[in-house]
């Protein structure tokens, strides 16, 4: 279970456009909230004192007991941050991340910034990613688009979606999206991939989560997901990814790139284990 949510702060508005969601992970986790910010150099004193201006602004901006979670703060030095961002997140057991990022186009790909791309890569744990037109909406009344590239789900992404989806009251929506005119998907026939996401969906549902099945046909699937998405309250979007291998190719594909680009909502992904 999640006892601890931290999120990454450079002193930048974007960058604490993660704030927001991840106090509401937080709260209902009964989590506690942890910024951070690394420096390179002797930049400590300001750091320090723009992280005690953030957390004074998060308890003075608090609508009632308990609004805000308890907030602890560090500053790593003289190590760059992604490397501080992953071993913090992998140095605490039941710790995830929150942490904002902007897609940005280049040679017919988007892209994560260079920071959120070695995080993701290198990280063990739930990640949750603020793209640039993700509103947070609360959590109440919301759900979970569950969504993979291949047949089979990945066990850690359904166990980590089945708890948060318990933790947090989500109802869980399985989603794929059939490309037209696409009867088999490389050897195997569709009504297979039809199957595999239902049989997830009763694994859900056997788990105590209210889940269901939806096949929407879409020629962009990127497209359709951020569509579903805007259709019903939606407070997150959890998506497969991969560990970055010997070239260093990035963790997440097209489709989860143009996804968090454009989602209304955070997107929650987990790379495989070593």
């Amino acid at each position: 279970m999640v006892n601890t949510m931290i999120v990454p702060l450079d002193g930048s508005p974007a960058a604490e456009a993660a704030l927001e969601p991840a106090v509401q992970l937080a709260r209902a986790f009964g989590a506690e909230l942890h910024l951070l910010s690394s420096t390179v150099g002797e930049h400590t004193a300001p750091v320090e004192a723009y992280l005690r201006a953030v957390t004074e602004r998060l308890a003075s901006a608090a609508d009632g007991p308990g609004a805000t979670p308890a907030i602890t703060t560090s500053t790593p030095e003289d190590i760059w941050p992604a490397p501080a961002i992953v071993d913090a997140l992998d140095g605490r057991a039941g710790a995830a991340l929150c942490m904002a990022t902007h897609g940005r186009g280049g040679f017919g790909r988007v892209a994560l910034g260079s920071i959120a791309d070695e995080v993701v890569g290198d990280a063990r744990s739930p990640i949750v990613l603020v793209g640039s037109e993700a509103r947070s909406r609360g959590l109440a009344g919301h759900r979970m688009i569950l969504c993979w590239e291949g047949i089979e789900l990945e066990p850690h992404l359904q166990a980590t979606a089945t708890e948060w989806a318990l933790a947090l009251d989500l109802d869980v929506l399985v989603l794929h999206v059939r490309r037209p005119n696409v009867d088999d998907y490389g050897t195997v026939p569709f009504p297979e991939w039809t199957a595999a996401r239902t049989q997830v969906t009763r694994h859900l549902a056997a788990s105590g989560v209210r889940a269901e099945t939806a096949i929407v046909d879409g020629h962009e699937v990127a497209a359709e997901i951020v569509r579903c998405a805007e259709q019903a309250p939606t407070a997150l979007i959890a998506m497969g990814c991969r560990r970055h291998g010997h070239e260093r190719l990035g963790p997440l594909d097209n489709v989860v790139l143009r996804t968090v680009r454009h989602a209304p909502c955070p997107i929650l992904v987990q790379a495989p284990p070593t």
